[in-house]
C-alpha cells in the first residue's frame, strides 16, 4: 500500500476546531459566563456575553460589576480590582462573590481578573465572570447541575 492509498484524516474529516461568526453568534444565548475588556483607566473596551447579559439586565446594563454585588461581597471585589490595577503584566486573580440576577435572586459567581497591560492587542485587563453550579446527585445516581440562587 502507498502513501496515496492511506486516506489522509486532515482532509477527509471535517474541521471540528474552527467556529464561524455564524456559529458563534447563534451560541452567545448559551454562554455560561461574560467576558469584560478594560483599558488602564477602568473603561469597558469590549465584551462577549449572553444577548441579555450574563446576570439578565441586557447588554447595556451591568457594565459595572459593583452595581450588582452583594454588600458583603463589595470589600473583597474592590481589594482585587486595587491588586489588578497595581500589579505587573500577566498577574492573575480571583474573587468567589454573590451578584444580583435580573430576577431579584443572588447567584454565586466567580471573577477572574488578569493583567494584560503589557500586551500591546489588549493593553488592559480581562475580566471573566461565571455563575457557579451545584453539583446535584439524584437518587437514581446520576449527576446533573443547577444555578445556586439562593445564598
Amino acid at each position: 500500500m502507498s502513501d496515496a492509498d492511506v486516506p489522509d484524516e486532515r482532509h477527509d474529516a471535517p474541521d471540528r476546531g474552527l467556529v464561524g461568526a455564524e456559529h458563534l453568534h447563534a451560541m452567545l444565548p448559551f454562554l455560561g459566563e461574560a467576558v469584560y475588556l478594560y483599558d488602564r483607566d477602568g473603561d469597558l473596551k469590549a465584551r462577549l456575553s449572553p444577548p441579555n447579559g450574563i446576570l439578565g439586565y441586557g447588554v447595556e446594563v451591568g457594565t459595572n460589576v459593583f452595581a450588582h454585588m452583594h454588600p458583603d461581597d463589595v470589600p473583597r471585589g474592590i481589594q482585587i480590582g486595587d491588586e489588578a490595577r497595581s500589579a505587573h503584566h500577566g498577574w492573575s486573580g480571583e474573587v468567589h462573590v454573590r451578584l444580583r440576577h435580573a430576577d431579584g435572586t443572588w447567584r454565586r459567581c466567580v471573577l477572574r481578573i488578569h493583567n494584560r497591560t503589557g500586551d500591546p492587542e489588549i493593553a488592559g485587563m480581562v475580566v471573566f465572570i461565571a455563575m457557579l453550579l451545584t453539583l446535584i446527585v439524584r437518587p437514581n445516581g446520576l449527576f446533573g447541575d443547577k444555578l445556586r440562587k439562593k445564598v
